[in-house]
């Protein structure tokens, strides 16, 4: 869709959040900042706001920010949007935060089954030491096994 189309759109809420996904990855942070103004202007009831809230939460999710950044976007935005905007970055982070810890995990589980196979310990002890089911542990060391294949 062109952005002339996009601008033909008789709801002025849906065609700025159309443009605004269209061109995330292109647009420079002053532009966010109009787009979001121009749509919390139109938000007058619930339905709205909800639609406004997720299409942040889309945003944050699809555009690199740094804290300081967003800091200075959410600065132009009304209270109630501020908020709900830093506590989903806030909670994109916890989220990047706990998969990363549990990454981390596997693949420290990973490399303490490939020591204790090379080791000789049993599929037992591992399962036991690592709190993984057999099957995961099974899993792992067929990974090996293809890994070594390839």
């Amino acid at each position: 869709m062109e952005d002339g189309d996009i601008l033909a759109l008789k709801a002025e809420l849906l065609s700025n959040i159309l443009l605004l996904m269209k061109h995330i990855q292109t647009l420079p942070p002053q532009y966010y900042t109009r787009i979001f103004i121009g749509i919390e202007n139109q938000i007058h009831d619930r339905a709205k706001r909800n639609l406004f809230e997720g299409m942040i939460v889309y945003f944050l999710q699809n555009v690199e920010l740094s804290r300081t950044k967003l800091n200075q976007l959410a600065m132009t935005l009304s209270g109630e949007t501020k908020k709900m905007a830093m506590s989903s970055y806030d909670m994109l982070v916890q989220e990047g935060i706990i998969q990363g810890i549990e990454q981390g995990i596997e693949q420290k589980n990973r490399l303490f089954i490939k020591k204790g196979i090379n080791a000789g310990l049993s599929i037992e002890l591992l399962t036991e030491l690592t709190d993984l089911s057999e099957e995961t542990v099974f899993a792992i060391i067929q990974s090996f096994e293809e890994e070594e294949q390839e």
